[in-house]
């Protein structure tokens, strides 16, 4: 393979490499895919995703630029029907080893709970020593620490727990008869229980009773082991080209909420409540806005009234030219769209389909969702309080780990014009996630470190596996419960809430940049957008006979853009801000 020099004529038939590419590295890992990696590196990210899109079908799924969120859910209802199956073979498990060998159950689980409580009660005094000394709590030191913690309150836990497991046992030992509970036990020289070792050895009762630990204690290894494979093997299969959109089946009963979610989430309307019209924008930026008098160009001589829908126009097309031409095609600008954004409230006594996603319309060229112009014209000239009409910019970046959205309004009314823009940042996907990019198919050696981890946190992984059955019967009857809450709001006539409140791109985003660049290409975004808007205003003020003295200034000084956005904020306390990773 040739790398293309430029000036330089390759040989005929050779494959030529764009040397632009070659050298700016390979470009980083699928969206989609590292939120469905997400499903199995994070319950918490999976339940509330569940929580939000299945519990609560009712609500609106809010936007996700960059990642399909139906294959997000479907990843996060495999990951879980296959972690609630584990426990299910961890409880039967459990069972027959209570009813085979009492003692040796207790025992079995008796040690995984030690190294549970280990293992919980060393990463909190390691998290805590951290906070107070402001350490770092991944620093080698403290991997260290935790791990000599761990030891350290697993021979504490396991003295506690044995002492206890030892005193449950003699308790249920009947009388020179052996144990009572333990069908397998025989009576010891001593007449103890079958358990305990005499002073000849330990009887056949006793070895029987050793086995079944062993055995026991490797079903329950090997039910851990097995799911670390199998989350390994999702993992790789997700790192691997095309491997963030292979097709998984959504569970028929779901199947109207898949289909929602597929056809609306390109819609450009938007349901808000509870403070937040721009769910799925992620973090705002400081609201950036100017106010200036319509005072005619000459004095005593009368401008043409001026048109809001005409001004959005106007500005649109100023804004979308930015993306033009063909110079400079790897520049971020020629990924910016323009588009309208609807706002309105989720307060509605009528089924979400009969009403959301009734004003879009498909636009040919593109292949987007796009606000109709009768009802953007409408909406414009009726300046309704809570239903509202925005340009919105967008431009996703960095192979869409990160967006940039700039929702732009323009309002005239009583000689009076303000020009609003809201600007918002959705930072990269949390590195956690992005673990599958170094995530090849298991090996012997990933055998080996599997069998080590699924050792040494028996403890978690069977607590984990145990919860799981419940959690997902508390999400089934929470979900009945939201529907039949929803069905009888709207039998009465009372209107429902149908905001969303996260949406799984929110869920798996991290609260920063990746590095510097990103933020330095955000900036000239958003400074590129207001330059351009604040042009286009002029322009059109000029046509129509206004004195544009003040908005010329404006757009001379492009710092502007700057100093509003790093200007305070008096309401940023008491506005609830965006919600960004999993709680």
């Amino acid at each position: 393979m040739t790398t293309f020099v430029p000036g330089q004529t390759p040989a005929p038939g050779a494959p030529v490499v764009d040397p632009v590419e070659f050298h700016a590295g390979p470009p980083g890992g699928d969206v989609t895919a590292y939120l469905r990696a997400a499903a199995y590196l994070s319950r918490r990210f999976r339940d509330q995703t569940i929580e939000e899109l299945v519990e609560n079908r009712h609500r609106v799924a809010a936007p996700s630029p960059g990642a399909d969120t139906a294959l997000v859910l479907a990843e996060c209802l495999r990951a879980r029907r296959e972690t609630a199956l584990a426990g299910v073979a961890v409880a039967l498990v459990v069972l027959a080893g209570l009813l085979l060998s009492f003692s040796t159950a207790l025992f079995v689980l008796g040690g995984a709970l030690a190294l549970r409580l280990g293992g919980s009660v060393s990463r909190a005094v390691v998290s805590y020593w951290s906070a107070r000394t402001g350490g770092d709590a991944g620093s080698p030191h403290a991997v260290l620490s935790r791990r000599v913690l761990s030891f350290f309150f697993f021979l504490l836990a396991t003295g506690l727990v044995g002492s206890l497991l030892a005193a449950i046992v003699s308790a249920t030992d009947s009388s020179g008869s052996g144990n009572s509970l333990d069908p397998f036990g025989s009576s010891s020289s001593d007449g103890g229980g079958g358990y305990y070792p005499t002073s000849s050895g330990l009887d056949s009762g006793a070895a029987f009773s050793w086995l079944a630990f062993l055995v026991l204690a490797f079903l329950l290894l090997a039910i851990g082991v097995g799911m670390r494979v199998r989350v390994h093997q999702r993992l790789a299969v997700l790192a691997e080209p095309g491997g963030g959109r292979l097709p998984v089946g959504a569970p028929p009963s779901l199947t109207d909420v898949f289909t929602r979610i597929r056809e609306n989430q390109a819609d450009a309307e938007t349901v808000y409540g509870a403070f937040r019209p721009f769910v799925g924008a992620g973090l705002p930026d400081p609201v950036w806005s100017l106010q200036i008098p319509l005072l005619p160009a000459v004095p005593g001589q009368d401008a043409e009234p001026l048109s809001v829908p005409q001004l959005h126009a106007r500005i649109a097309a100023s804004v979308a030219h930015l993306a033009g031409g063909t110079e400079y095609p790897g520049d971020l600008l020629h990924r910016l769209t323009v588009r309208d954004r609807l706002v309105r409230s989720g307060l509605r006594a009528d089924r979400v389909e009969n009403w959301h996603g009734q004003l879009s319309e498909q636009e040919l060229s593109t292949g987007q969702r796009r606000l109709n112009a009768s009802w953007a014209e409408l909406f414009d000239r009726a300046a309704h309080e809570r239903i509202r009409r925005y340009v919105e910019v967008r431009a996703e970046l960095w192979e869409r780990q990160v967006v940039a959205s700039f929702f732009l309004r323009v309002q005239v009314q009583g000689q009076i014009l303000r020009l609003e823009g809201l600007p918002f940042v959705l930072p990269p996907v949390s590195e956690e996630y992005r673990l599958i990019d170094r995530t090849l198919r298991p090996n012997v050696l990933d055998l080996a470190v599997h069998l080590w981890r699924g050792l040494v946190n028996i403890g978690r992984d069977l607590s984990g596996f145990l919860l799981e059955p419940g959690l997902v019967l508390r999400s089934v009857l929470r979900g009945w419960m939201n529907q039949v809450h929803y069905a009888e709001m709207l039998r009465v006539g009372r209107p429902a809430d149908h905001s969303p409140r996260v949406s799984v791109r929110e869920l798996g985003a991290s609260r920063n940049f990746e590095h510097l660049l990103q933020e330095l290409d955000v900036e000239r975004l958003f400074d590129a957008v207001a330059l351009r808007v604040l042009t286009a205003l002029v322009a059109e003020l000029k046509l129509a006979g206004y004195d544009t003295a003040q908005l010329e200034t404006a757009a001379v000084k492009v710092n502007i853009a700057h100093a509003v956005r790093n200007a305070p904020q008096p309401l940023s306390r008491t506005v609830p801000q965006p919600h960004l990773g999993t709680r």
